[in-house]
Order: structure tokens, then sequence, then C-alpha cells
């Protein structure tokens, strides 16, 4: 009768094993989830830091587009001033052709 006894404390102390080994799998288990979410999380937080960068690029884009187009402007307004300038040189000059046709023809 003591063996029987022997066979169910042999037979517990089993089951108390299985029983260690199935929880020490869930425990690595949840050990792997929560290296997913950590993992995840960390590919997250890159692609938000990837983000946050090409939206500064695209601002410092836009800045550079409209400090060239700004540029632009001015270099066509001196254009017309230019243009301006030189049809009032144009203009002087066949007003100056003008009075010495004056001068010499009206005596």
């Amino acid at each position: 009768m003591p063996q029987m006894g022997l066979y169910g404390l042999n037979n517990a102390i089993n089951g108390l094993r299985k029983g260690m080994n199935g929880l020490n799998n869930a425990i690595n288990g949840l050990k792997n989830v929560l290296y997913g979410i950590k993992n995840s999380i960390n590919v997250i937080e890159n692609s938000i830091v990837e983000a946050i960068h090409a939206i500064v690029k695209a601002t410092h884009g836009i800045k550079t587009s409209i400090y060239g187009l700004n540029n632009a402007i001015y270099g066509l307004n001196n254009a017309l001033y230019g243009l301006k300038n030189a049809i009032y040189k144009v203009s002087d000059f066949i007003c100056g052709i003008l009075r010495l046709f004056m001068v010499f023809l009206i005596p």
C-alpha cells in the first residue's frame, strides 16, 4: 500500500512539473507578446519621427519656393522699371529729334 502512495506522489510531482512547464511557456509567450508590442511601438514612433522630418523638409521647400517667387517678383519689378526708363529715353530721343526739325524747319 505505501507503494500506491508513492505512485500518487510521483504523479502529483509530474503533474506539478507539467504545470510549471505550462506556466513557463505561458510566461515566455507573454514576453513575446510584450516584445511584439514594444517593437510595434518603436515602428510607430520611427514612422512618426520620419513623418515629422518629411513635414519639416516640405515646409523648408515651401519657404524656399516662396523666397524664390518673391525674388522673381522683384526681378520682374526691376525689369518693368528698366522698360519704363527705356521708353522714357526713347521718348526723350524722339522729342529731341522733333525739336531739331522744328528749329530747322520753322525759321
